[in-house]
């Protein structure tokens, strides 16, 4: 899947039912919630940014790498 340099949306994202199902189990407490459907108009990037810290860099370089694979 081309990420675009981390400029697509979360919406875009969530549109590919594997990219989505990755995102389910790595995160199944935040997909689905009301701050996940406010993100949708977010880029992965400033996603990115706004769990830095709280995700370590490695897995979250794990899950893109799984990601950009589809």
């Amino acid at each position: 899947m081309n990420l675009r340099g981390g400029s697509i949306t979360v919406g875009e994202l969530v549109q590919s039912p594997a990219a989505l199902a990755i995102l389910k189990r790595e995160f199944p407490d935040v997909v689905g919630s009301p701050l996940f459907r406010m993100a949708q108009g977010l880029t992965l990037n400033q996603v990115l940014a706004q769990v830095s810290g709280q995700v370590p860099k490695e897995r979250l370089q794990g899950i893109i790498d799984e990601i950009k694979s589809l």
